[in-house]
């Protein structure tokens, strides 16, 4: 909405003839229809004055006003001074985004890089000492391989442990979970900083 055009809404709503709102705010009405149409820009002193008599909050303007209507007022103070308060306000919320995103990518990334180096599986060697089937045999898995066969000294007795097979145990199951997060914080902070970004624009 142009400035014109929002100051003749607010004269309509209060039901006052032009003749009558340039009386109240001490102007000619010629200068009022120029103001209407678009054809003149307010002073700051007949701006505030405007404000005054329409009941004009600033803010409210600010919000109106397209970016063409805002433009074009950029002469008065008080529009100049709250449009630098909302593009600061505008670029700090765009960094605090940024930064959130970057974080998040961050801990995705690590959450992900763990899931990865973390292995899921490791190879066990199953070994038997004793005659298989017998009441004295016994078997165990290990992570290391000893060879085919190697004796073993335990409290002066010697077992000879012989491989019989493997398989394969699962390790570190929980570090599976952890790509749902990291893709999770991925995604999330890319959308963030895309998100502030935009809003640095």
């Amino acid at each position: 909405m142009r400035f014109g055009d929002f100051i003749k809404a607010r004269r309509n709503e209060l039901a006052w003839t032009q003749p009558e709102a340039a009386t109240r705010i001490e102007i000619e009405q010629s200068y009022l229809s120029k103001l209407e149409n678009g054809h003149s820009i307010p002073s700051d002193d007949v701006f505030a004055r405007l404000c005054q008599v329409y009941e004009i909050e600033i803010p409210q303007l600010y919000q109106q006003l397209d970016s063409a209507g805002l433009e074009s007022l950029m002469a008065i103070e008080q529009i100049r001074t709250i449009a630098a308060v909302k593009h600061s306000s505008k670029h700090s919320e765009a960094a605090r985004y940024r930064l959130l995103g970057v974080i998040a990518f961050g801990l995705g990334g690590m959450l992900l890089g763990i899931a990865q180096v973390a292995p899921f599986e490791e190879n066990h060697y199953i070994y038997q000492t004793g005659e298989f089937g017998s009441s004295t045999a016994e078997q165990r898995s290990q992570p290391d391989f000893r060879g085919p066969v190697f004796v073993e000294s335990t409290d002066g007795e010697e077992k000879t442990w012989q491989l019989i097979g493997g398989e394969l145990v699962a390790q570190n199951a929980w570090a599976r979970w952890l790509m749902v997060p990291g893709l999770g914080l991925l995604f999330g902070g890319a959308a963030s900083f895309a998100n502030g970004w935009r809003r640095r624009q």
